[in-house]
Parts: structure tokens; sequence; C-alpha cells
């Protein structure tokens, strides 16, 4: 996986979580039961994939150096500190562009900095399995099955399989399904 790099996306507004969560100190900083926060967990979830010279931060410009604070062993030129946030998609090709210049074949695995993935073995399988997948230039998403109805999630919709690997099937996307009402999140 020589040229996996990992790419944390450490924005936000700090509101889902307020009080403890606040613009300045974001949820992503905040202290886990492990004793680290959530964006050093993210790190610490793809360690054994990448050496931290392929680890990139897209941040704020007021939140680099709490970044810096939390993942020193990433380098500084890997942290983008946004002058004003854009959404998902502009800090992805930021970061997507500054990446191929320095390595042309990279794949580049995103991880949303606020996430709590607790089978870390399970999650790395399926990440290997991406990888695999992205050499092969598909662009790949993961998934989970739902054990339940949820309305506050989109859905994927797949279609035929197009490879297998770590335990893991991967399948052609048919289509994004946004968020459902709860009638037809049931069916």
């Amino acid at each position: 996986m020589e040229h996996l790099h990992a790419v944390i996306l450490a924005g936000g507004s700090g509101t889902r979580l307020w009080p403890l969560s606040t613009p300045g100190f974001p949820k992503q900083f905040l202290p886990l039961p492990s004793g680290r926060s959530m964006i050093q967990e993210t790190l610490a979830r793809v360690a054994p994939l990448i050496s931290p010279e392929r680890a990139w931060v897209v941040t704020g410009r007021s939140m680099a150096e709490l970044v810096y604070e939390h993942l020193p062993s990433v380098p500084l030129n890997h942290m983008l500190g946004e002058p004003i946030g854009r959404n998902t998609a502009p800090a992805i090709a930021w970061v997507a562009t500054t990446i191929a210049r320095q390595d042309p074949q990279a794949v580049m695995a995103t991880l949303p900095a606020d996430h709590v993935i607790m089978k870390v073995e399970t999650f790395r399988q399926a990440l290997m399995l991406a990888y695999e997948l992205a050499e092969q230039e598909y662009l790949v998403t993961l998934g989970i099955k739902p054990t339940a109805p949820e309305t506050g999630y989109g859905y994927i919709r797949f279609a035929r399989e197009i490879g297998e690997g770590h335990g893991y099937q991967a399948n052609r996307v048919e289509r994004f399904v946004e968020k459902l009402n709860l009638a037809i999140a049931k069916s």
C-alpha cells in the first residue's frame, strides 16, 4: 500500500455537541474514554497502513494549531488550513490536487475526523480491499448495512459485484439514495 495517503477532514462548526463542542474546540478534539481525541483515533486507525509522511489534514485555518497539537506526527506542510470553510467537496479537491502533485500514483482515503469506528481491524480490512480496487481506477466508497430503518442517512443502492477480498465484497454503485422518509426506509 505504498501509494496510500490518508486524508483527515477536520472541519466543522462545533455546534452538534454543544456545549462540549464549540466553534473554537469542535467535537473531533474532545477526549474519548481511550484518552485520545476523535482526530487522534482517526489517524491511529490507519497508522498500520500508512507512514505519517502520507497523512494529511484539511481543517479551518483557525484550527490548524489545534490539529498540530493533536497530531504532531503529521508533517506541518500536510496540514491544509482553509481560510473559509467551503464544505467537503472543495476540501477534497484541494487536498487531492496537492497530493497528486507529489505522488501521481497516489490513492487517497478520505476520513472524517469525527467518526467512531469500534471494529478497527474490520475497517482496515475493508480499506485494504478499497485500496486494491482504487488501484484498478475505481472510485470507492465504504458503507455499512443498516440494522434498522434510518431517516438521518442516505443509502447506497448497489448492483453487480465487481470484486472481493479481505473478507468483503465490492459492488458497483447503482445510485445514492438521499435521506428517506420513515415509510420508505422501512421498506
